[in-house]
């Protein structure tokens, strides 16, 4: 587990945080065809979490990610 010197071996290089390149295209696209039905999704999952599992209470909270969505997203146009 050490070497000689009685010092960690090296980390291993991590991969990069944030898609570039084409994937990065791939990633707007995706979210591009996303956008217009975010709204639908979310009220679908709520209504689910409501009628499946009761969760009526905490389930208004998907709600809040519509506007948070629209935003971290509005550059991507």
């Amino acid at each position: 587990m050490y070497d000689s010197n009685n010092q960690y071996p090296p980390a291993p290089p991590t991969p990069p945080l944030s898609p570039a390149g084409d994937d990065f295209k791939l990633t707007k696209d995706v979210i591009r065809r996303i956008k217009p039905a975010y709204p639908i999704i979310v009220s679908l999952v709520y209504l689910i979490a409501g009628f499946a599992f009761n969760l009526w209470n905490p389930g208004w909270m998907l709600f809040l990610t519509i506007p948070i969505f629209f935003i971290v997203t509005r550059d991507l146009n």
